[in-house]
C-alpha cells in the first residue's frame, strides 16, 4: 500500500456526481492506507457523511474489489451484507467478486444465509441464493423454480432446519 495521502482532498473525485470515476483514482484509493472498513461505513455507520450517500458507494466496491482477495479478508462479511439489497450501487461489483472467489467466502455465505432466515430478510436470502445458483451454472429459468420452491421454505415455520440442510447439501455438492 502506499503511503498516507490526503483522501479528504480527493474524496469527490469517487462521487458518481462527477465525471465518469477513473481506474487511476480507484487505483489510488485502493493502494492507500486506509482500512477496508472505510470503504465500508455506508453499511457500518450509516448516518456519516459522505458516505451515506450512494453516489459513492460503487466507486467504494471497485476499491475493495481491486484490493483483492488477500487483502479483504478482515470485511469478508461485510461484504455478503452489502448484498442485502441488490439495487444498492456495487453491489453487483460485489456479487460478481463473491463469485470469483467463491471457496475463499463459503464460510461467510453460510452464516449469512442462516442470518438471513433469522431476520426474516427474504430480500438477502434469495440473492445469495441466485448467487450460489449462478455458480452452478443453472438457467435462469432453473434458478427461478428454485427460488419459487425456497420462497416457500422461507415461510415455514422450521426454515431454520430446513435451509440449514439444503446448505449441507448445497456445499457437499461443490467440493
Amino acid at each position: 500500500m502506499s503511503p498516507e495521502f490526503d483522501w479528504k482532498e480527493k474524496i469527490n473525485v469517487l462521487s458518481e456526481d462527477s465525471s465518469l470515476v477513473s481506474e487511476s483514482d480507484i487505483a489510488l484509493f485502493a493502494d492507500s492506507n486506509l482500512p477496508n472498513r472505510f470503504f465500508l461505513q455506508h453499511l457500518l455507520q450509516p448516518e456519516l457523511e459522505p458516505f451515506c450517500r450512494k453516489n459513492y458507494w460503487r466507486s467504494f466496491a471497485r476499491i475493495l474489489t481491486c484490493r483483492g482477495i488477500e487483502q479483504i479478508q478482515d470485511v469478508k462479511k461485510d461484504l455478503i451484507v452489502w448484498l442485502q439489497d441488490i439495487n444498492w450501487p456495487g453491489s453487483i461489483e460485489i456479487f460478481k467478486f463473491i463469485l470469483q472467489n467463491f471457496s475463499q467466502f463459503q464460510d461467510e455465505i453460510k452464516k449469512s444465509i442462516i442470518e438471513a432466515v433469522e431476520t426474516k430478510d427474504e430480500q438477502w436470502f434469495n440473492t445469495i441464493w441466485i448467487m450460489l445458483y449462478q455458480k452452478q451454472k443453472l438457467s435462469n429459468v432453473e434458478i427461478s423454480e428454485r427460488i419459487r420452491y425456497l420462497e416457500d421454505i422461507f415461510e415455514s415455520d422450521n426454515s431454520k432446519d430446513i435451509v440449514s440442510n439444503l446448505i449441507n447439501v448445497y456445499f457437499d455438492s461443490v467440493k
